[in-house]
């Protein structure tokens, strides 16, 4: 029961890493350009995203909230 509450959370990222390896496999010449592309997006995804919760958390302590 757990195991399929994880399958259904995460259906999209697993039909997209799918999709990938698919692709991968029906391209191999493209693969090596691909599995860059996935880590240079996955790299500045990570760069990106830490400041801005931080910056939102910031902003949840610094602006008061409707009474």
């Amino acid at each position: 029961m757990k195991f399929l509450n994880i399958l259904n959370r995460y259906r999209a990222a697993i039909v997209a890493l799918l999709g990938l390896i698919a692709f991968m496999f029906a391209f191999p010449d493209l693969a090596p350009k691909a599995g860059t592309s996935l880590a240079d997006q996955v790299k500045t995804m990570l760069l990106v995203i830490p400041p801005i919760f931080l910056l939102l958390g910031l902003l949840d302590v610094w602006v008061p909230g409707k009474p």
